[in-house]
């Protein structure tokens, strides 16, 4: 009989020990650092499927820093989208949908707000009743369904309706870009409700959102700065201004309500918000770009990155 073998030697107590410190120091320079991504235009194409190798990317990201996803669509969408089922909130540290108004933390939904309350309902109805005989003027090259889609945190309004296919899509903004039917319908919006507390954005191909003043983007920002981050960094396919100032489409930093020189000041502490812009990641750009390196490296202070081919006009806000 074969005498038996005890368990393998471990690694000396010194060298266990310095194990154990690096794996300390990594898991502390991830809880320091936070990737946003936006979802439509910057992981996926507009209301596509994410790509395996942008998905494979993301999750080995997450091994050194926290990351998370900000979009507009609701939470159903986001979830369809970036996995399957509800894989989203497993893959993602947090998720924010309805521009931050639903926000999911680790997994478990935080908190999610509802327009209806916060808006009444007789100037809810007077926007939809508004945005309803709008489009029943409208004469467009097709007209199909779901024109205004109710959400927790938002109105979202179609002109050609969200049912509609996505080669309709596509004919729709070319046409949009030429005629600018949704920034006509925004602009006869902001005239009928001045002082009312509504903010417009324009997003993605066939739609714009209605919500309430400060409802935007920097809303995730009431539950990541109580999460003490060193930085946060924002990816956005775009942060150009649209329809009130300080307000930007797609990234809603720099705002009114974060602090100078990059920076927004919660429980005494000043924490850079930094704001990379450009294309589409699942363009390819994950597999050289300075960001995987910054991943391999462990790097805690995560300079400003060029992410994107080209690179990224990069923003501190």
């Amino acid at each position: 009989m074969a005498p038996r073998r005890g368990p393998a030697p471990g690694p000396p107590p010194g060298r266990r020990a310095g194990w154990q410190r690096a794996a300390a120091g990594m898991a502390a320079a991830r809880g320091r650092v936070l990737c946003l991504f936006d979802v439509d235009g910057t992981l996926t194409p507009a209301r596509q499927k994410i790509e395996p190798e942008v998905d494979r990317f993301l999750q080995e990201l997450r091994g050194r820093v926290q990351i998370g996803v900000v979009g507009g669509s609701d939470y159903s969408k986001i979830a369809e989208q970036l996995g399957e089922g509800d894989e989203v909130i497993s893959k993602f540290d947090y998720v924010f949908a309805e521009n931050g108004t639903v926000q999911y933390k680790n997994g478990r939904l935080v908190s999610k707000q509802a327009i209806q309350d916060h808006l009444g309902e007789e100037l809810l109805q007077d926007l939809i009743n508004f945005c309803l005989n709008y489009m029943a003027l409208l004469k467009l090259p097709k007209k199909r369904g779901t024109f205004i889609e109710f959400r927790n945190g938002m109105l979202n309004i179609s002109p050609i309706g969200r049912s509609c296919t996505p080669e309709e899509r596509i004919e729709f903004s070319e046409l949009d870009k030429k005629e600018r039917i949704r920034e006509k319908f925004v602009a006869a919006l902001q005239r009928e409700f001045a002082g009312k507390g509504l903010r417009f954005s324009r997003g993605g191909m066939i739609s714009f959102d209605v919500f309430p003043e400060g409802w935007d983007k920097r809303y995730c920002l009431n539950v990541l700065d109580d999460e003490r981050f060193d930085t946060i960094h924002f990816f956005g396919n775009e942060t150009t201004p649209v329809s009130a100032p300080h307000t930007p489409h797609g990234c809603c930093f720099p705002s009114p309500g974060l602090a100078a020189r990059g920076t927004a000041a919660a429980g005494g502490r000043h924490r850079p918000l930094v704001v990379h812009e450009g294309e589409m990641l699942s363009r390819g750009s994950c597999r050289n770009s300075s960001l995987r390196h910054c991943a391999a490296s462990g790097s805690s202070t995560f300079p400003i990155l060029s992410l994107l081919t080209p690179p990224m006009a990069q923003k501190r806000c």
